[in-house]
């Protein structure tokens, strides 16, 4: 009887841990590690129902991916991806990032003052190593309707990166 337990018992052990280790790969970026489109859209579920203070969305869009990419090729490319995927992770530890496909990112944070959060945008800014990205927050004392702040960040983010390509053209 012990070792049919104990044969059961391992073998609910290594389904648990193939089950976490599978939930992870599907929730997961595989080029960037940064959380992908799947557990983002698990996690609004979690959003909306909380109730947090000092909520923010941040929508990242990096430029010129695609002239990196022809320039050096998508090693290149892929490499601009990862560093900016780490430098989110450093700065914005503890706190939800996406990659939510392409050249686009998102963070949701909480927790974390609105003007704490534009401190940690321009700390991120400053460690790009010379790689761009357009920016656009959305913010609430409390956190609302998550995909009204999503529209908001990200069409400040489009403001912004027209901004940086009308700047660059001049």
């Amino acid at each position: 009887l012990a070792e049919k337990v104990s044969a059961c018992f391992s073998m609910a052990l290594y389904n648990k841990n193939h089950l976490n280790n599978t939930l992870l790969t599907a929730t997961t970026d595989a080029l960037t590690g940064a959380l992908n489109r799947v557990a983002y859209k698990n996690d609004l579920r979690d959003f909306e129902g909380g109730n947090f203070t000092d909520f923010s969305c941040i929508y990242i869009d990096v430029n010129e991916l695609h002239i990196c990419n022809n320039k050096y090729g998508h090693t290149a490319g892929d490499q601009m991806l990862i560093y900016i995927a780490n430098t989110l992770k450093e700065v914005f530890l503890g706190h939800k990032i996406y990659r939510m496909g392409g050249d686009e990112f998102l963070v949701f944070t909480k927790g974390i003052s609105q003007e704490n959060v534009k401190q940690n945008i321009n700390t991120f800014i400053e460690q790009l190593k010379g790689y761009n990205v357009a920016i656009g927050m959305s913010y609430r004392k409390q956190n609302t309707n998550c995909d009204k702040m999503v529209r908001e960040a990200e069409i400040r983010m489009y403001e912004a990166k027209a901004q940086y390509y009308q700047n660059k053209e001049q």
